[in-house]
C-alpha cells in the first residue's frame, strides 16, 4: 500500500518550542534487557512519570500492576521502578 504524500509521516522531525526540553531513553534497550521488549511502554510510562512528578511513584506502580495481564506483574513492575 502506498503511503499518501499528503500525511504527514509520524516520525518526520519538528522543532521544538524554545524553552522545551527534550528527554531521551534507550526505552526499547532497558525493556530487551529485562526480557521482553514488550514493556518498552511500560518503561516509558515509568519514565514520564519520574521525570514529570504528575502523577505519585506509587500510584503508577498500582496502576500498572493492577491492569497488565497476571503473568506479566513482575516484569511489567521491573519496568516501571528503574525509572521512579
Amino acid at each position: 500500500m502506498a503511503r499518501s504524500s499528503s500525511k504527514k509521516s509520524w516520525s518526520s522531525r519538528q522543532s521544538v518550542p524554545n524553552g522545551a526540553t527534550v528527554f531521551k531513553i534507550p526505552a526499547t534497550r532497558i525493556a530487551e534487557e529485562l526480557g521482553k521488549k514488550m514493556v518498552v511502554n511500560i518503561v516509558m510510562v515509568g519514565f514520564f512519570a519520574a521525570v514529570t512528578d504528575v502523577v505519585d511513584a506509587q500510584a503508577v506502580r498500582k496502576a500498572v500492576a493492577d491492569s497488565v495481564p497476571k503473568g506479566t506483574v513482575d516484569v511489567n513492575s521491573q519496568g516501571v521502578r528503574p525509572r521512579l
